[in-house]
This record gives structure tokens, sequence and C-alpha cells, in this order.
């Protein structure tokens, strides 16, 4: 049973590393889902997601947003800030949409 465990992590170790350019340090700060924090190292988002507090990518950080993702700040006054380096991969068939509550001073919704 030791055998087959250790041969899956070998293999999922590979996979992990064949497919995405990581390295072993990086691989904590993935795992980190909640989008609501200080990004200190490297941070992919894949998925549409909710932010409901601010959000500060540090210097020497870097935060991608692969295309099609939605991202939606659940108050206008919450802020993306960024401090190191912002990839944004949005792309005309599949843009990155950021949303925030509607008010009169300012846009609701910005595609990049």
């Amino acid at each position: 049973m030791k055998r087959i465990n250790r041969q899956l992590f070998v293999v999922f170790l590979i996979f992990t590393f064949t497919v995405s350019p990581l390295s072993l340090t990086n691989i904590a700060t993935l795992l980190q889902v909640d989008a609501s924090q200080e990004i200190t190292g490297y941070q992919e988002w894949n998925q549409s997601l909710t932010i409901d507090s601010d959000v500060t990518v540090a210097a020497g950080a870097t935060l991608v947003i692969n295309k099609g993702v939605n991202v939606s700040f659940t108050q206008k006054w919450l802020n993306l800030y960024v401090y190191g380096t912002l990839i944004v991969k949005g792309t005309g068939s599949a843009p990155v949409a950021v949303t925030h509550p509607k008010s009169n001073d300012c846009p609701s919704r910005f595609i990049i």
C-alpha cells in the first residue's frame, strides 16, 4: 500500500511540474484559495470568485488572472492593491470581468 501511495505522489509531482511552471516554494501559495488576503508569492486565479475584503499583491509577488475569470467585489469600496506584478490573460472571446455593486459615482463593471 505504501508503494502505491508513493507512486501516486510521484506521478502527481511529475504532472504538476510538467503542466505548470511551478517551483516547490510556490505550491503552498497556490493551495490558498481565499482571494481575500495579501498575496506574497505566485498565485493564479483560474475560476470566478467573490472578494469580500481588500486584496494586496505584495512587492515581488505575482497575481495571474486567467481568461474567462469573473472577479466580483461585494462592496464598491474594496480594492485590489498591486505593488508587485499583475498579469491579466483575458481575450476577446474569454475576457476577464471585474464587477462590484453599482453606484451613481462609478461604473459597476470593467472588462480586461
